[in-house]
């Protein structure tokens, strides 16, 4: 009977072993990659692992522009981190990114619907998220101009 207890922990143990070892993957490369990746600043990671949450500060701020880096490896990182902070936005904060959000949009439009399309990190809640920053931003942009506006569509 022990032998078998002994046999049972064993398998039970390997078993949640490989499980723990099956990491979640964004773009091709294991979170891992970006968390240890010497390129994203500490301040990117922190968010993504919500031990810090965003706020006005410049070096989080800065971390948008991160966004349109050339660095195809770590971009889609920002990308990910980035929308994990889109639901809680709010304040000095929301305002630039919802500029990041349409900007981003406007400018890399297949790779942002590649993320959605691709990418199981990302859900439906996400791409509400970004809809909600890109229409806002859209909002604010032509506010009393919105004749003007519907006009040029």
């Amino acid at each position: 009977m022990r032998f078998l207890v002994l046999i049972y922990i064993l398998i039970w143990g390997n078993l949640r072993a490989q499980k723990s070892a099956i990491e979640l993957q964004f773009n091709t490369h294991p979170i891992s990659f970006y968390l240890n990746h010497n390129k994203i600043p500490t301040i990117c990671k922190d968010i993504y692992l919500k031990r810090i949450s965003p706020s006005d500060e410049s070096e989080i701020l800065a971390l948008m522009d991160s966004l349109f880096t050339k660095n195809k490896d770590t971009r889609p990182f920002y990308f990910l981190t980035l929308t994990g902070t889109m639901e809680k936005a709010d304040g000095a904060y929301a305002e630039p990114l919802g500029m990041m959000a349409k900007s981003f949009v406007e400018k890399n439009p297949k790779e942002f619907v590649n993320y959605f399309i691709k990418e199981s990190l990302l859900s439906e809640k996400d791409f509400d998220q970004w809809a909600r920053c890109v229409e806002g931003e859209i909002e604010i942009i032509s506010e009393n101009n919105e004749k003007t506006e519907l006009e040029k569509v």
